[in-house]
């Protein structure tokens, strides 16, 4: 398909619709169910500033990693593959004496994505739904989770219903290197930076008027934390625990935790946009602690995003790739809107 435009306005173009890319991928975060596209114990997968989260019956797993500094985009065969470690650091949160949660995608998004990664047909998935956030069951008496995305950062929401106790909570976070309460803070210090569990904001919605809780973490025994009420509330409504997790220092999304690194971009004759791309996927760690990783000799796959013409809205992202590094140079879409990866 030749181009309607000449190089110096399609170089134009090229930057736009990167442009618009990132500023896509920038502002979503969804929650993508495991289909089996993945292995791992966990029933859906988030990705946020260079932390991954995995939900799972127990609570969840944090997978953070330090960002991956660079990564070549000419395609020649001695820069095909990165030589460079980064650091990784597994954590988990857990919930004592829970039922085990079981999560449901929240307000689905019209995109989707697309899995065709390693040589088992099996766990190929094609339209798996992405979701702006997750539900959860009771998993304490009267207790439910909401999880959600806040500015980039991993947002849960405790609801506690009118009448329930809300000391039942007590949850326990496991593989970092040390956790304290600072300034009313949870803080977690890990190898590749500290993570922070915000003081809560508590509240209730009475007559239609936002009342707001005092409310405290409170260390129950070694390691085991909840959260305290000073000034007591209203048991007779429900009661909303607001605390958001945070790295210390935002470094962006430039590699590692499952981010991208674009190549470039072409159009169909509808005006949609595809961008191609480098993945670092980040699969369920094992074990906690630090870990180092290597990509230099795998760990990238091909990711390939249609996006809306104005670049606002996905439509289907597309993940690609075997057991090495996989690599895309260049995108050609044709008159049918069927794609063709050279890499």
């Amino acid at each position: 398909m030749k181009p309607p435009f000449d190089s110096l306005r399609g170089l134009v173009l090229a930057i736009f619709l990167l442009m618009s890319f990132y500023a896509y991928s920038e502002n979503h975060n969804p929650f993508i169910p495991n289909a089996g596209q993945w292995d791992g114990p966990f029933t859906y997968k988030a990705e946020f500033n260079n932390l991954t989260v995995f939900a799972e019956a127990k609570g969840f797993t944090f997978l953070a990693k330090e960002p991956v500094a660079h990564y070549p985009h000419d395609g020649h065969s001695d820069h095909d593959v990165i030589s460079e470690s980064v650091m990784a650091h597994a954590f988990r949160l857990r919930f004592e004496g829970a039922e085990p949660i079981v999560f449901s995608g929240a307000e689905r998004l019209s995109a989707y994505h697309n899995y065709f990664l390693g040589r088992d047909r099996s766990k190929w998935q094609g339209r798996v739904p992405l979701y702006q956030g997750l539900s959860t069951n009771e998993f304490y008496e009267g207790i439910s989770l909401k999880v959600a995305t806040e500015k980039g950062s991993f947002k849960y929401d405790y609801i506690v219903n009118a009448q329930a106790d809300p000391n039942q909570i007590r949850f326990k976070y496991l593989g970092q290197d040390d956790i304290s309460i600072l300034d009313g803070k949870l803080i977690l210090n890990t190898a590749v930076g500290d993570y922070i569990e915000s003081l809560p904001v508590s509240y209730q919605i009475i007559d239609g008027e936002r009342i707001i809780v005092e409310c405290s973490y409170v260390e129950y025994s070694a390691g085991v934390f909840g959260f305290s009420f000073p000034q007591g509330y209203d048991h007779t409504y429900p009661l909303v625990i607001d605390p958001v997790l945070v790295a210390a220092t935002l470094s962006g999304t430039g590699g590692g935790g499952g981010a991208n690194f674009g190549h470039g971009a072409t159009f169909d004759l509808a005006g949609n946009i595809y961008t191609h791309a480098i993945s670092f996927d980040s699969a369920y760690p094992i074990t906690d602690g630090a870990f180092q990783e290597d990509y230099g000799g795998g760990g990238t796959d091909v990711a390939i995003s249609k996006l809306t013409p104005d670049g606002t809205d996905l439509i289907f992202a597309s993940f690609v790739g075997g057991s090495g590094s996989d690599s895309p140079f260049s995108t050609i879409v044709n008159a049918n809107q069927e794609i063709y990866i050279y890499g």
